[in-house]
């Protein structure tokens, strides 16, 4: 569970995510990090989205 990730009180927010697939092969699990900080505007921009893995395979 997540706690309120609004700290700033109401407003706009940056949210930014990485995500590593679980290592099945070596029984890892999958990793999620979610930053929320104050941001400006309400206009949606997306910089960067991959399929690409992590390490280059």
């Amino acid at each position: 569970m997540l706690p309120g990730l609004a700290v700033a009180g109401a407003g706009h927010y940056r949210v930014r995510v990485h995500h590593r697939e679980p290592g099945w092969a070596a029984w890892t699990p999958q990793h999620v990090l979610v930053q929320v900080y104050p941001g400006r505007g309400a206009q949606v921009v997306d910089l960067k989205r991959t399929t690409r893995r992590a390490g280059g395979r």
